[in-house]
């Protein structure tokens, strides 16, 4: 499918998605021939009519037969070939989401390959752009319907991991690693090798800060606190002091980091990293423990 090894490049295959073309191949030969159909009804009426308006008699009733018929196919056939222009541009994408990065393709052409490394994961449709493409713009233009409708999800996932583990490579060499905000070209959440910084200039440091652990309870009745990470299926990252803290549901959260948002996402569990690696890894383990077991 593609240029280059894709595997060698990215890592092992995770998902793949594409967008078939038989169905619409389907829908074009029923197209054609209600075209066909469609213009022997109308083409039968009007020489038939002519043929009779030069002998000087009046068109027979089977003339307003076919006419009637035929013109309302003709309509419709004007319709769904609108349809089909607009359909036929959803068909032939694919999309491979591999360990490392993720490739778009249409019926067997690239169109654009890049690295999770360094890209931004897109606050709408969880789409991913990237600054180091190794085939296109760096941007995923794929039509998202049909199949590829579940991708978005798996490359965030899997996006995710990747800028998890390298927020935390940059932050234990020293460095600092800032998020874009909500809006360009507003600033976002900067994390540094201490410190969390918010847009508004104010700073939390990770030894003042604590996390809260909350399972779920579903059927919207909200979440129940708990101090086993193990029981846990997400969490609030808190801080110790009430002014400059928020109150998210019993605690007091840090702003911002409960939005559904791909990036904020990224800095949760890099924080949870940071101030609790303990109940991370016992969290973690206990999710992945049923799925794990599930497998032959």
């Amino acid at each position: 499918m593609t240029s280059f090894d894709a595997t060698r490049e990215y890592g092992p295959l995770l998902f793949r998605a594409e967008n078939p073309t038989e169905g619409m191949r389907r829908r074009t030969v029923r197209w054609l021939a209600l075209v066909v159909l469609a213009a022997a009804l109308v083409v039968t009426a009007f020489s038939s009519a002519f043929m009779l308006r030069e002998s000087g008699g009046p068109p027979p009733w089977w003339v307003y037969v076919l006419l009637w018929p035929g013109g309302f196919l003709t309509l419709w056939a004007i319709f769904e070939f609108l349809g089909l222009l607009t359909a036929w541009w959803h068909v032939g994408w694919a999309v491979d989401v591999h360990e490392r990065g993720v490739v778009e393709s249409r019926f067997g052409t690239v169109r654009q390959a890049m690295l999770f490394s360094g890209g931004v994961i897109d606050q709408n449709r969880a789409l991913f752009t990237s600054p180091r493409p190794d085939v296109g713009t760096g941007r995923l233009t794929a039509s998202w319907r049909g199949e590829l409708k579940e991708v978005s999800s798996k490359i965030r996932a899997t996006a995710q991991a990747v800028l998890v583990r390298e927020a935390l490579a940059r932050l234990r060499s020293g460095q600092s690693v800032a998020f874009p905000g909500r809006r360009e070209p507003n600033p976002g959440i900067m994390l540094t090798p201490d410190q969390l910084k918010l847009p508004d200039g104010r700073e939390f440091e990770y030894s003042r800060m604590r996390i809260q652990y909350y399972i779920a309870l579903g059927d919207g009745e909200g979440n129940r606190l708990t101090d086993d990470p193990a029981k846990a299926d997400g969490f609030h990252i808190l801080t110790d002091n009430e002014d400059p803290g928020f109150r998210t549901r019993g605690g007091y959260a840090v702003p911002g980091l409960e939005r559904r948002s791909p990036h904020l996402a990224v800095v949760r569990e890099v924080l949870s990293i940071l101030i609790d690696p303990d109940g991370h890894r016992t969290m973690y383990r206990a999710q992945h423990a049923p799925k794990e077991q599930a497998q032959p």
